[in-house]
């Protein structure tokens, strides 16, 4: 066992002995992290989107028509779909993905859930006793996120989303708000979060976080084009670097001109920012081949701008 094992083991016994009061506490914590890890661990090599949205939208709801469309959309491209496993928006989704190519994360409350078609049993779907390891659940286990039309639930769920991508204390990945064409709902959230930069609540640069879509096939076309060039990013000291599969002609001229030498070629961002771009060899790609890099300054507070170069980036 690791140094982490021995170090969790320790809190545990630290927190039952200490505080034994939190042990039914602690258990159904560990409880809710145990279903998760059983029923997504079989999965891990898959990517899957997390669709939000209400649970009171009507079945044959333009939302509701949507999220069906969606969910089979994102099945023809090779991922599986996670919901929160009522009715609504999250049935519509599970039923267009199809319940063997669906999760569902539900609570235990006594309405609502367990609604969404899965069949007793299914061990992809996880009961959760708190909120807050349903949302760690979506957090930890999603590569994308949609979030269609819905109340304080969805809410929750997209602000808390929001809050970890700005802050860093979740991976970055893309999130789509979605709703049918000629729909109100997002244009009037983003009316209210431009209130909020207007303000000086919160900083308009965060927007860079969320992309709209009217449609299935936008929908997917945009979570999918976030790793159109990206393969992964890093943060290293202070500078954040993303590993990319092609640069701009011009920079891959002058890599291939500086093949023997290991200096970085600079390059212009359209945002302003001096990006440093290089090939590294890679012991993990097969045949030698190298890995191109692009590294940024970071101070380790803007992670809208990382947002931002991604887009960037995809575009070369």
């Amino acid at each position: 066992m690791s140094a982490a094992h021995d170090s969790a083991r320790e809190r545990l016994s630290q927190l039952l002995t200490e505080h034994p009061h939190d042990a039914r506490f602690a258990a159904a914590i560990l409880q809710d992290l145990h279903e998760e890890q059983t029923a997504f661990s079989p999965y891990r090599g898959t990517s899957k989107v997390a669709i939000f949205g209400s649970a009171r939208a009507e079945t044959e709801s333009p939302e509701a028509a949507m999220a069906a469309e969606t969910g089979r959309c994102f099945v023809r491209a090779g991922w599986m779909v996670t919901t929160g496993g009522g009715p609504g928006i999250m049935a519509a989704a599970t039923q267009g993905a199809g319940t063997d190519q669906a999760f569902a994360i539900d609570i235990n409350l006594p309405f609502e859930y367990d609604t969404a078609g899965f069949p007793p049993g299914d061990p992809k779907v996880v009961h959760s006793e708190f909120f807050f390891t349903r949302k760690l659940a979506f957090f930890r286990q999603s590569d994308a996120f949609v979030v269609f039309p819905g109340g304080l639930g969805t809410m929750d769920e997209l602000f808390e989303l929001l809050t970890l991508m700005q802050t860093g204390r979740t991976r970055m990945a893309p999130v789509v708000l979605a709703e049918p064409a000629g729909g109100r709902y997002w244009a009037a959230w983003l009316d209210f979060i431009d209130r909020l930069a207007a303000e000086s609540y919160i900083s308009r640069d965060d927007l860079a976080f969320v992309e709209v879509a009217h449609d299935a096939t936008t929908v997917v076309a945009l979570v999918t084009s976030f790793w159109s060039n990206l393969r992964s990013f890093r943060v290293v000291d202070d500078h954040a670097v993303f590993s990319v599969e092609r640069v701009p002609p011009a920079v891959a001229h002058r890599l291939d001109a500086r093949a023997s030498a290991t200096s970085a070629v600079p390059y212009e961002l359209q945002m302003g920012v001096t990006a440093s771009i290089e090939a590294a060899s890679s012991p993990t790609q097969p045949g030698g081949q190298t890995t191109l890099n692009v590294a940024v300054p970071f101070d380790g507070r803007q992670w809208s701008l990382l947002r931002r170069v991604i887009t960037e980036l995809n575009a070369w």
